[in-house]
């Protein structure tokens, strides 16, 4: 469930460029589907957990798997339109 629940997307961006497609809005598309999957994936883990595992489900830090999901997905996000601004690239 992890892993069909974690956000993709550098495949389908590699590609979209490769077909001459409209490559900002598929990156802007997985950045705004990375952002988003800071809140889900908490809520889809739990979840899966409890109707899977049930009652012997282990403890997850929610906090600490929230706090590492935005560290890995908005820091470098935030970062590149950060430097796109700043940084007129043609």
């Amino acid at each position: 469930m992890i892993v069909s629940s974690w956000p993709g997307g550098v495949t389908s961006n590699i590609i979209t460029k490769l077909v001459k497609g409209d490559a900002a809005l598929s990156i802007s598309y997985t950045a705004a589907i990375s952002l988003l999957t800071i809140i889900t994936l908490s809520i889809v883990i739990v979840l899966s957990m409890k109707y899977l595992m049930g009652s012997g489900a282990p403890l997850i830090n929610l906090l600490s798997l929230d706090f590492t999901m935005f560290f890995i997905t908005v820091i470098p996000v935030g970062l590149g339109g950060f430097i796109r601004k700043k940084i007129k690239i043609v």
